[in-house]
């Protein structure tokens, strides 16, 4: 739940795949972006006043685009809703990746 803070993914996907061995998994789970697209994003109250944190929208292709250029496939998509509501938008989304190379 940090990568919406990160502006590029690519160099996130690079350092994992320096870091994890061959067949080494990937987990992410982060804010989905339909949230963002509907106006969704990191605040918190600071005592006096909400404050908005800065950014970054990743459509689910920036991830599966910055994983398969750094040699990691992708095993596993899910998408987490409110109490379990799949009628409306979902909250989160997950992904597991594995390194190839």
């Amino acid at each position: 739940m940090v990568l919406e803070h990160i502006e590029d993914l690519n160099a996130i996907f690079e350092k994992a795949s320096k870091v994890l061995k061959k067949e080494g998994q990937f987990y992410i789970c982060e804010l989905h972006p339909f949230k963002q697209y509907s106006g969704n994003k990191a605040s918190f109250n600071d005592g006096n006043a909400k404050q908005d944190l800065e950014v970054y929208t990743h459509h689910i292709t920036d991830y599966t685009g910055a994983a398969f250029k750094n040699g990691f496939k992708l095993l596993h998509l899910k998408e987490d809703f409110d109490e379990d509501n799949k009628e409306g938008i979902p909250r989160l989304v997950n992904f597991v990746f594995k390194k190839n190379i």
